[in-house]
């Protein structure tokens, strides 16, 4: 399929045919005559000089791409460039004509000899002059430098200054100096430095003979000082190729592709093809520049030559520097098929020029528009339409409100009902009261309980005040003991999975919201992998997977089967040194761990073991943990899916052989991606709990005595009567988390100015309103 690499002006569509309209401004007579060969090849009309009908029939054999350029620049030396829409294998050698015609073919200036007072050869010293002759000529090689003349120009330095830069070379309109902090030598106390300095115009290495006195100097005249470039491929099967040019900056990243651009141009205009074939082969000489800039990239033109539809009459193509040689497969001149590939070329490298102009003017006229934004004085006191204050309060305040509506009825049922012991007794709750809108500085918190004994065959329904809740106030403040006071937002760690390696290991913790740790640790000299449960004893980790049911050793090495060798040893030795080989030994094996000197039984080691990663009630790692491991691990898994899993663990596993072996890279503990906010309602959530699971545990205790002389429902009589208070409300003066206002100061109602300053003083998590005992 050809295809015509084009910049067009629009497209227009009827029922039987495809008109595309040219951009005039960027036609040449060489695309004209491309596009009358394609119509005269596949029967197209040409209605005029600008425009184009293809049948829609024929629209699948001819495919237009608008060829464009992107440039991304990080300052005037140092640019990248990516041409798109470059058809499938042309990128790379026309990346490498590019590359030559730049390091070779691009105009600078250069000092290219020097003549010293005092000194007659390159390897002389000078008096008074701490750097010989050499280290001075490395110096003067290093200027940068724009002539605005055709004409050799000589500069002179004459000084005594210690410290002789750049600065103090005696200038000519013509010449800027770019580095004009360029160090050049450094003169002894009362010492003079004479020199006249000899610079011009040239294109790649030249070194001049010595001559009328003067030393030479090697010269690099390209001011191209790196090129490189890749190829990316896209979706559409097309290419994009990315030249990244580094400069010394007398000349841009743009401006230097686009003469790249002219001289590969040229070099194919000027060209004169002579030589003779012989049937289908044939040997051609070439211009040398021709040969040098385009070896890789005719060649290429050459071999994907095609005559009609997927025919590719070119069989054989042997490059040098000065002739080439071409076998076909006799349908066609070699002659003809070199002529056309150059063509062919042209056209390309005249469609890229296109595109740099187009980016030129893009990234000229973004400059402008930078100008004139900063030429323009702001007068912020002509502005008329003022915005409002956003509500900074309102984080706390929904925070608070959430509490109260939410999860304060969640962590009763999350609590409630208690179960005696023995299982004949229970205590629910009903519901609770709190007067959220009270004018008070704080509200009771009553709950309704029922009490069911025998079975439920009797019960018995009361009301009890566990507690007092302190109320928000509009400001967001709460009053304690008379003192107004607010809560801080805590910073803190975030539930999850973190990596790190330091010198001596590499560790993974799963972290959760409430429940046991998790933590696997590699030694750098060691060769296994070991996890510890909620900080005891390690052992090997294969032995947590053989508890979760993956108990063969085949079926452990199954899921890291995609893993790099280095990676797989590792799990490899820890089986060797897994003394556990089936599920009721794992489990056996980590309630030792877990409770030493204790006599382990499979279900009572089962039933720990369940319950610390598997029931809710003790293991959480919250929607933020959830979502957490999702983003870290690449997994999918339901917000609501609170508990550790065995998908959790392999994937955490994995994760960690790659930290290990270096395939990824090891997590930044103070990066905001590994914290989150703890607000004023999760605060108050977290002590609420732990006053109400006090509360729970006692009243277990109490439904589990069981005398004659007593009826059950007086079990709980002090809980009836409601002195014992199951949550106590202790704001104490001395306390420091919750942060007291001072009425008398301009930057009171700052809270917590410790964090103003860069640093959180009492304590890792930050400061939080305490408002539970």
């Amino acid at each position: 399929m050809p295809i015509i690499l084009r910049l067009f002006a629009s497209i227009e569509q009827n029922k039987n045919a495809v008109k595309i309209n040219l951009l005039k401004e960027n036609l040449n007579i060489t695309k004209i005559s491309t596009f009358i060969s394609l119509a005269e090849q596949f029967d197209l009309n040409m209605v005029d000089m600008s425009s184009i009908n293809i049948p829609l029939y024929k629209i699948e054999e001819a495919t237009l791409m608008e060829l464009t350029c992107r440039y991304t620049h990080a300052d005037n030396r140092i640019g990248k460039l990516t041409f798109d829409n470059l058809p499938k294998g042309t990128a790379r050698p026309i990346g490498n004509a590019l590359r030559r015609a730049l390091l070779s073919e691009i105009e600078g200036i250069a000092v290219t000899a020097v003549k010293i007072s005092g000194a007659t050869h390159g390897f002389d010293t000078i008096d008074g002059v701490k750097e010989d002759v050499t280290a001075l000529t490395a110096n003067l090689r290093q200027l940068e430098l724009r002539l605005y003349s055709c004409r050799k120009k000589q500069l002179t330095i004459d000084t005594q200054q210690r410290h002789v830069t750049a600065l103090d070379i005696d200038g000519d309109a013509d010449v800027e100096i770019l580095n004009p902090q360029q160090p050049i030598a450094t003169l002894n106390p009362g010492a003079t430095l004479r020199m006249q300095i000899e610079i011009q115009k040239g294109r790649g290495f030249h070194q001049e003979r010595d001559s009328s006195g003067l030393i030479p100097i090697p010269a690099n005249f390209s001011p191209i000082k790196r090129v490189g470039y890749s190829v990316d491929a896209a979706e559409d099967g097309n290419e994009s190729l990315v030249m990244e040019i580094t400069t010394n900056g007398t000349i841009s990243p743009v401006e230097a592709t686009s003469q790249a651009t002219e001289i590969l141009i040229k070099s194919i205009e000027d060209s004169k093809v002579s030589g003779a074939f012989n049937g289908n082969a044939g040997t051609f000489k070439l211009e040398p520049n021709v040969g040098n800039l385009l070896n890789g990239a005719l060649k290429w033109a050459l071999l994907s030559y095609q005559n009609g539809r997927d025919n590719r009459p070119v069989l054989e193509v042997v490059c040098s520097h000065s002739e080439i040689e071409i076998r076909t497969d006799g349908s066609i001149a070699p002659k003809v098929v070199l002529e056309t590939s150059l063509t062919e070329l042209r056209e390309k490298f005249t469609s890229m020029k296109v595109a740099l102009q187009n980016a030129q003017c893009e990234l000229e006229s973004a400059k402008s528009e930078e100008r004139e934004l900063h030429k323009k004085p702001i007068r912020f006191g002509d502005v008329r339409s003022v915005e409002d204050m956003p509500d900074l309060l309102a984080f706390q305040r929904n925070s608070y409100k959430k509490f109260i509506e939410f999860d304060l009825p969640e962590v009763l049922s999350e609590i409630f009902p208690v179960v005696s012991y023995d299982g004949r007794t229970s205590l629910e709750v009903l519901g609770h009261e709190l007067d959220a809108d009270a004018k008070t500085d704080a509200t009771p918190l009553i709950l309704s309980f029922r009490l069911n004994t025998d079975g439920g065959k009797k019960t018995e329904e009361f009301q009890v005040s566990v507690g007092d809740i302190p109320l928000m106030k509009a400001d967001g403040t709460f009053i304690i003991q008379g003192v107004k006071r607010v809560g801080v937002s805590q910073l803190h760690r975030s539930p999850g999975a973190n990596f790190g390696k330091t010198a001596k290991q590499t560790t993974a913790r799963i972290i959760p919201y409430r429940g046991a740790w998790m933590e696997f640790e590699i030694h750098t000299n060691g060769t296994q992998v070991h996890v510890r449960m909620d900080r005891r004893e390690a052992l090997p980790a294969t032995a947590i997977l053989r508890a979760y049911g993956v108990e063969t050793n085949e079926e452990i090495i199954a899921l890291f089967a995609d893993m790099d060798e280095d990676e797989k040893e590792l799990i490899q030795k820890t089986l060797q040194a897994d003394a556990t080989s089936s599920k009721e030994e794992a489990l056996l094996e980590i309630y030792r761990k877990m409770h030493p000197g204790e006599t382990a039984e499979l279900d009572t080691a089962t039933n720990r073991f369940e319950k610390m990663f598997g029931d809710p009630g003790r293991y959480d790692l919250s929607k933020v943990g959830r979502r957490q491991l999702n983003r870290k691990l690449e997994l999918n898994v339901s917000g609501e899916e609170r508990c550790l899993r065995l998908e959790d663990v392999v994937a955490v596993m994995r994760r960690l052989l790659q930290v290990h072996c270096g395939h990824v890279p090891v997590d930044d503990i103070a990066s905001l991606t590994e914290r989150r906010v703890r607000s004023i309602g999760e605060l108050m959530l977290n002590q609420l709990r732990l006053g109400l699971l006090r509360m729970a545990r006692h009243a277990r205790e109490k439904l589990t005595i069981d005398t004659e002389d007593s009826p059950s429902y007086e079990r709980l009589s002090p809980l009836r009567r409601g002195s014992w208070r199951g949550l106590s409300a202790k704001h104490s003066g001395g306390s420091s988390s919750p942060e007291t206002i001072d009425k008398l100061s301009l930057f009171s109602k700052v809270s917590a100015p410790e964090l103003l300053r860069g640093g959180v003083g009492k304590g890792a998590g930050g400061l939080g309103l305490i408002a539970f005992g």
